[in-house]
């Protein structure tokens, strides 16, 4: 997570935190936030409430954290015979004009027997083979697994 979407996620549920009564955050600055209360006047502390305020900014950040993952971070590859232009531009080094040029060479050539035929498409070289195989697989009966590093 980048420091800047990190300290505005701090920020955030700080003042979630403060607008719940719950008090100062761990933010440097936060304290700014903090409402003065009046002279005199103590503050109950509700155990239930911040209990479920933990957790509703446990989940905030856990949300914030996923979705920050990019498309091809994910652990299985793409099958490149079934995939959709969306699912081909979540690709690292892919963009629309590659996603739709694998589209249409699939269309118009068939299936592809295996990763390496990728290099038949207009765009994509052996470097750009190299960078998209691990992020993609070919299944079609013989050949269900990443195609490996020749």
């Amino acid at each position: 997570m980048y420091s800047s979407q990190k300290t505005i996620l701090d920020i955030y549920v700080n003042y979630l935190l403060l607008k719940l009564g719950i008090g100062k955050g761990s933010v440097p600055g936060s304290h700014r936030l903090q409402r003065a209360a009046p002279v005199g006047a103590q503050k109950e502390e509700n155990p239930m409430l911040r209990s479920f305020t933990r957790t509703l900014a446990a989940v905030l950040a856990a949300l914030a954290i996923a979705g920050l993952q990019p498309a091809w971070a994910e652990t299985s590859p793409l099958d490149i015979n079934t995939a959709t232009a969306a699912q081909l531009v979540g690709l690292k080094g892919v963009g629309p004009a590659k996603a739709q040029a694998i589209i249409e060479h699939r269309d118009k050539n068939g299936q592809f027997k295996s990763v390496d035929d990728l290099k038949l498409v207009q765009g994509i070289g052996d470097k750009m083979l190299e960078q998209l195989r691990p992020q993609v697989t070919v299944q079609d009966g013989a050949s269900t697994a990443a195609a490996p590093h020749p």
